[in-house]
């Protein structure tokens, strides 16, 4: 299942009372994530280069998050 940042705007609502919202970026959680190692529960994803992963847990996400290829 995908979620996505919502931006709501309050001052604007529908004949129901309901708030416009627009849909902004996919959130991508780390099980969801083409980066994220499951058996070791860390990011593959290396950004100062020092040849580990970063610990991190499956519900957990980060803004560099890239779904894998099966889950678009």
């Amino acid at each position: 299942m995908a979620e996505y940042v919502t931006e709501f705007n309050w001052d604007s609502v529908d004949e129901f009372g309901n708030p416009w919202f627009v849909t902004r970026e996919r959130v991508v959680r780390c099980r969801d994530c083409a980066m994220y190692d499951e058996d070791e529960c860390e990011c593959l994803r290396d950004p100062n280069h020092t040849g580990r992963g970063w610990p991190s847990r499956p519900s957990g996400f980060c803004a560099w998050g890239v779904p894998r290829e099966d889950e678009t």
